[in-house]
């Protein structure tokens, strides 16, 4: 069980328990500090922080962005960052209207691959969240278009499969150098799924990223070596989640960092923050 799990999606995105049950199910599991990060929004921070302060946890402001490199699709988690920030704050508003055109543009793929689904049934699995490909794939089984999650990115809305549509996403290097000027610490996620390469993140670690995913249930011992090797090489801070979304096989605290990595983690911190008066 990991002391700090740095991945934790609740309803505020395409989760399936609100922010305070996130928190519950982590302080069950014995973790001792915990890291929100829904997809370009902090909406479950006020009710996560509530709650892991009233059981004794230390909660991390924390999110995960979606961002483009080069036409592709990456994502990069923030940690310590300012949730007031306002070129932050209006940098991820203006992802989530996306959320809803990309919407739009989906439905529209998959009408005409013979697999409509209702906008209405797709936005009541998101509820108050801004729509995603997780939220499209409940709606598809909900309309008996498939039987599970894993069909439905497998089949249909997985990056190259025939019914993605790409999303019009942020530069990395504008979404990385706005957390930092908001007091964040940057790590790219889950980089075994992207198969990121050296070159990749050299220029990653060019733009000021700070930190590599290197404990995540999706990695293979292999691929946590080969990352771990090239955070030691760039200077880079390991970090580590559960990546949880709903209840299953691995729960929060299943991946993560000792109480050290957060250390070093806030430090980074710390040490881009002006000095208080």
């Amino acid at each position: 069980m990991s002391h700090f799990d740095g991945h934790l999606h609740s309803t505020a995105s395409d989760g399936v328990l609100d922010a305070a049950a996130v928190v519950d199910l982590a302080h069950r599991a014995g973790v001792a500090a915990l890291a929100l990060t829904d997809h370009d929004t902090f909406a479950g921070h006020a009710a996560a922080a509530a709650r892991a302060q009233a059981l004794g946890l230390d909660f991390v402001p924390g999110v995960e962005m979606s961002c483009d490199l080069g036409g592709r699709e990456l994502h990069i988690l923030a940690y310590f960052v300012d949730r007031h920030a306002a070129d932050l704050d209006s940098a991820l508003a203006a992802a989530r209207t996306e959320r809803h055109a990309h919407l739009a543009r989906a439905l529209a793929r998959l009408a005409e691959l013979g697999f409509p689904v209702e906008r209405d049934v797709v936005l009541k699995f998101a509820g108050d969240a801004a729509p995603g490909r997780p939220h499209l794939a409940r709606a598809l089984i909900a309309a008996g278009q498939v039987a599970t999650m894993d069909e439905a990115f497998k089949r249909l809305l997985a990056t190259g499969r025939p019914g993605h549509v790409p999303r019009r996403l942020p530069a990395v290097e504008r979404m990385i150098a706005l957390c930092q000027a908001a007091g964040g610490v940057t790590s790219v996620a889950h980089p075994g799924i992207y198969d990121l390469d050296a070159a990749t993140l050299d220029t990653l670690q060019r733009f000021g990223l700070d930190g590599i995913e290197i404990y995540h249930p999706e990695h293979s011992t292999e691929q946590r070596l080969y990352y771990l090797r090239h955070a030691e090489r760039l200077r880079l801070l390991p970090t580590g989640g559960s990546d949880f979304h709903a209840p299953g096989k691995l729960g929060p605290g299943g991946e993560g960092l000792d109480a050290a990595g957060l250390d070093r983690l806030r430090a980074r911190s710390a040490a881009r923050r002006p000095p208080a008066a």
